[in-house]
């Protein structure tokens, strides 16, 4: 069965809290064997076929079925129309978004972390190409909007959503059409990756 949601964005702004929480949810299907499939980002290299295995067979029940790759929100024209017309039932837009100056540099103590990098961060912003595009997020969101209307989307903002999951849970139930009182209590409450 192929996704009706999608989490496609922003990278270092969330994606991790949302994916636990959305799994926390008894309707609601995300991958357990994958945080993020990355599959519009890797189109041509995989195919349909290949995407397909991370989502449930016929037959199984869930209110919504999604996935949560934050890289989707960068996606090309081509990309986008691609999964519109692919992936007909992908029709809402999960998008988070933080404070685009914290968004770089969370991205730039990532990157100090898994790749090893000893380099100050103005050295980071002067050799990371489109770092500092990609906490500019009115043309990507402009792109998707091209092609899907404004009703197809759930915009959440980091700093207050994390700060209030009760209000989270309840955006995301209504947006996915799932019961909210299935969230357990506990759900959006945890940090994930704080440091």
């Amino acid at each position: 069965m192929p996704p009706d949601f999608m989490g496609i964005g922003v990278p270092k702004a969330g994606s991790t809290w949302s994916y636990e929480l959305l799994k926390s949810h008894p309707r609601i299907w995300v991958p357990p064997q994958r945080r993020e499939v990355r599959f519009l980002n890797q189109i041509p290299e995989r195919s349909l076929s290949w995407y397909e295995q991370f989502f449930p067979s016929e037959g199984e029940s869930y209110g919504a079925i999604g996935e949560v790759t934050p890289y989707y929100l960068y996606c090309s024209e081509r990309q986008i129309e691609f999964l519109r017309q692919q992936i007909p039932s992908a029709r809402r837009f999960i998008v988070i978004l933080r404070n685009p100056i914290e968004r770089v540099y969370s991205s730039y103590w990532f990157k100090r972390r898994v790749a090893n990098i000893d380099e100050t961060f103005q050295e980071y912003l002067d050799q990371q190409e489109g770092v500092l595009e990609q906490s500019t997020y009115v043309p990507y969101v402009r792109r998707w909007l091209n092609h899907f209307n404004r009703e197809n989307f759930l915009f959440l903002i980091l700093e207050k959503d994390v700060a209030e999951p009760e209000q989270a849970r309840r955006k995301i139930a209504d947006f996915l059409n799932v019961d909210e009182s299935q969230f357990p209590e506990t759900a959006g409450k945890k940090k994930e990756n704080k440091r």
